[in-house]
């Protein structure tokens, strides 16, 4: 057959025409993906930040706030992140206007200077329905340990060197009762440069159940609440109420406000004020925070836990871990760790 030079012509042009049409296409949908996460960066609004000086160290298990922090960002249309801090650092991104709210314990509220750096807009009840927190010292259930004199020379386990109940308000207890803090053996932890305090009331109680060398430590009421009556065991490191004698109790704290910085917007501010306290929060998210809901911060209600820091460090009770806050009026030249 004879083939026709000037439809082979045709037919190549139509080929020439649709395989650059083709690449235009392609060329289009490239540029689209490379470009497409910029302007989805370029589009997200500054994110709501909250500090927080909770611990939280299992990655396997969500942490107390992601509720609160879902249930915020639906609220302001825009992402909120919570940052896990010491409280000094708190005071200072607070006061730089990086942080926009903090969710503090009673005593970080003293040791940030309390209102002279920020604004406290609400504080919670707790799951026990109280407004008041207040840490156990527990003894093993067949040590022969009564009282807190009789602690003098033992072992003892912290929780966290911040910790309003489990740390602080434990060593208030053995200040008020006429002990001296080298009167109290720290408990060497398994860890290389350890502080010597555990990370949680959980990991208090483990220890003090399970060893054999450590008779007593600290916990948060809270935590203790939440624990079984029995069924504690050493093999799946769980731990349950009958391991254990309650020998003395902490003063009562405040429960610690959630607070603004004065650099933060007003309107936003505003918004979360109305949030906390008009009922909206959800019950997801009260719960894994241990709250029941959040009412009005009083007026001098932190004063005596500002005086209380204040004896233990002169007391020689508060260390280091656990930085004195600078005065208002003086640039705070700390940074983060």
């Amino acid at each position: 057959m004879a083939r026709d030079p000037f439809g082979c012509l045709c037919l190549l042009a139509a080929a020439a025409c649709m395989g650059a049409t083709l690449a235009g296409c392609t060329q289009q949908v490239g540029d689209a993906a490379l470009f497409q996460p910029m302007r989805t960066l370029l589009k997200m609004k500054e994110p709501v930040r909250i500090g927080t000086t909770r611990v939280h160290m299992n990655p396997m298990v969500a942490a107390p706030w992601h509720p609160l922090e879902q249930a915020l960002a639906k609220k302001f249309g825009r992402p909120v992140q919570v940052i896990a801090y010491r409280p000094f650092q708190i005071r200072s991104q607070l006061e730089r206007g990086y942080l926009d709210f903090a969710i503090l314990s009673a005593t970080d509220f003293a040791e940030i200077g309390g209102d002279e750096s920020c604004l406290a807009i609400a504080r919670p009840v707790n799951s026990l329905g109280q407004d008041l927190r207040h840490g156990l010292i527990i003894v093993k259930r067949d040590s022969k340990i009564q009282a807190l004199a009789d602690l003098k020379g033992q072992r003892f386990a912290f929780g966290p060197s911040w910790d309003a109940v489990s740390h602080l308000a434990a060593a208030n207890a053995f200040m008020q009762a006429g002990l001296e803090p080298s009167d109290i053996v720290r408990e060497l932890l398994p860890l290389p440069l350890s502080r010597r305090h555990h990370l949680d009331s959980f990991e208090v109680a483990k220890a003090v159940a399970y060893e054999p060398l450590l008779p007593a430590g600290a916990v948060d009421e809270v935590d203790y609440a939440s624990w079984p009556e029995k069924g504690g065991s050493i093999m799946f490191q769980t731990v349950s109420k009958d391991k254990f004698r309650v020998v003395a109790r902490t003063v009562d704290l405040p429960e610690g406000p959630i607070v603004a910085s004065r650099k933060a917007d007003p309107k936003l501010v505003e918004a979360m004020r109305a949030y906390l306290l008009g009922g909206q929060v959800p019950d997801k998210a009260l719960k894994a925070m241990d709250w029941q809901k959040l009412v009005p911060v009083l007026g001098g209600e932190y004063a005596g836990v500002a005086d209380m820091v204040r004896k233990l460090r002169t007391a020689g009770w508060v260390r280091e871990d656990v930085p004195e806050a600078a005065p208002a009026s003086e640039p705070v030249a700390r940074t983060a760790e």
